[in-house]
């Protein structure tokens, strides 16, 4: 009996060594391709230069590493993603896994916007707050209520148009403010001075975009030097955090404040606040108000920056590419004729126009490097390994000018989603507004928004190139999180006297 347990002792001790040898030698997935890392610092130094098109470095890992690449900075994984095949295979296939968000010290935890839909972590919370908006604007059915706000918001922006025309970048950014607030707080804007919300929400969408910029902070990179006193030379940051943090505070805050005064007087408007509130009632908690703080937060920033800069984009667009627009003309008379404006329930006999929204998201992502994933658990793809904990970045310009998805795609080109040249019609890769579960949740919004105000400009106004300006006008766009032109001088005319008809003044 001792031989017997000595010998099964013996084997079992055999079996365990030999296990620890083989996995041991065993060749373990490496990282994705990448520049050599430095001790300590690893690739620091390769991060993209202030005020460089952090796109277009990292389009270069393309054509050195291939579609997916790694680097290391202090122990943080980040990996580039330059194909739309990977980035839908990782973000879309798998985003049980790849829905976290990375938790950026300054941006997310200094500023305050950790607790944003945007950024929340992928959890109760991050759900709870997804599933209200979805319900709210998340479908074409669920925005039919606001049709019409919509319509009547674009009405006006033409009718400021005409009457200052050298101010359209504010009145782009003051119509799509007028439509969030009103759904989001059912708050009606000051039409004819400056707008204290739309204001607020601009500013704090501003400063999101520093606060996230990648290496600005290197309190990111080094997240002890936060526990700095302020007096500590080189912490001037914490005071740039303070002003962000009150900024961020007050956009939550001050319009919820507004609707509960409002209902408390009997005078509030239908939305989404209001729904969530009276949806609660008398057993509403602190977190689930916190909840639709934040909701009603995200409305602004999902849709926001989408439709102004887009909007933008386009009247830049147009004058730099005038068969397009006159294109896009030719069709709104033929099937809109005179008498009346485009309305949203003419979009599929405006296949042009349609074409022309997708191809102004293609042109240029107003996220051209989307906003980080994060993988929740180690995984491999393609023989890589992707660490648990690791920043996924997307890089949505480049596929969006990938030449292997689109023939000569620096061109802008609506024609292109349709056929052109004998060519069979190309593919709309659509990925302007993010992936898998953390797709922008106003996408739909933004979308609707987008057709009227192109459709709706298009058939009041010529767009063409301020003939008093010296500036000469090419496509010039911001660096940061958020890509929009710079500023250009532009003229836009009314097409023709009937366009001038008085019901088009509200």
């Amino acid at each position: 009996m001792d031989v017997t347990i000595g010998t099964f002792a013996g084997v079992l001790a055999l079996l365990y060594t030999l296990t620890k040898l083989y996995s041991l030698f065993q060749t373990k997935p490496s990282l994705p391709p990448g520049p050599p890392r430095k001790l300590v610092i690893g690739n620091l130094f390769d991060l993209p230069k202030s005020g460089e098109y952090e796109y277009k470095h990292w389009a270069k890992h393309h054509e050195v590493y291939g579609p997916i690449s790694s680097l290391s900075i202090m122990g943080q994984h980040i990996i580039i993603l330059n194909d739309v095949q990977t980035a839908l295979d990782l973000l879309e296939k798998r985003s049980s896994i790849y829905s976290d968000r990375f938790s950026s010290v300054f941006g997310g935890i200094m500023c305050g916007w950790r607790a944003s839909l945007a950024m929340s972590p992928n959890g109760h919370r991050f759900r709870a707050i997804r599933k209200t908006l979805h319900q709210t604007i998340g479908t074409k059915t669920s925005l039919q209520q606001f049709s019409s706000l919509q319509t009547t918001e674009i009405r006006r922006l033409l009718t400021k148009i005409l009457r200052s025309p050298d101010q359209l970048e504010y009145y782009i950014r003051k119509a799509t403010g007028a439509i969030i607030l009103s759904i989001s707080h059912g708050y009606s804007i000051n039409r004819d001075t400056p707008d204290p919300f739309v204001t607020l929400g601009d500013e704090c969408m501003a400063e999101a975009s520093i606060a996230f910029q990648p290496g600005v902070w290197m309190v990111d990179v080094i997240p002890f030097l936060r526990y700095l006193p302020d007096w500590f030379p080189g912490t001037g940051f914490k005071q740039v955090a303070k002003k962000y943090l009150s900024r961020c505070t007050e956009l939550v805050e001050r319009p919820h404040a507004f609707v509960k005064q409002q209902m408390e007087r009997g005078v509030s408007k239908p939305s989404y606040t209001e729904t969530m509130l009276k949806l609660h009632g008398k057993s509403l908690t602190s977190e689930q108000e916190d909840l639709i703080k934040w909701g009603a937060a995200a409305l602004y920033g999902a849709g926001s920056d989408t439709t102004v800069s887009v909007t933008y984009s386009f009247v830049l667009l147009m004058i730099l590419y005038p068969h397009v627009q006159k294109k896009a003309q030719e069709e709104l008379d033929r099937v809109i004729g005179e008498g009346r404006l485009p309305s949203y329930e003419d979009r599929n006999n405006l296949p042009y126009i349609n074409a022309l929204v997708h191809e102004a998201l293609r042109f240029n992502p107003v996220l051209p490097m989307c906003v980080p994933h994060v993988p929740s658990q180690d995984d491999i793809y393609q023989g890589y390994l992707i660490p648990k904990g690791a920043v996924i970045m997307p890089n949505l310009h480049h596929m969006a000018r990938d030449p292997a998805t689109y023939h000569n795609p620096d061109v802008f080109e609506p024609q292109r989603f349709l056929g052109w040249d004998g060519r069979d019609p190309e593919p709309d890769i659509d990925v302007a507004f993010g992936f898998g579960r953390r797709i922008c949740p106003g996408n739909v919004l933004a979308d609707q928004t987008l057709f009227l105000a192109f459709a709706m400009i298009l058939s009041v106004f010529d767009i063409k190139a301020d003939e008093n300006s010296d500036v000469k006008l090419k496509d010039d766009w911001t660096t940061g999180l958020i890509s929009r032109p710079k500023p250009f001088p532009c003229k836009l005319s009314p097409r023709s006297e009937k366009a001038l008809v008085p019901y088009y003044e509200l």
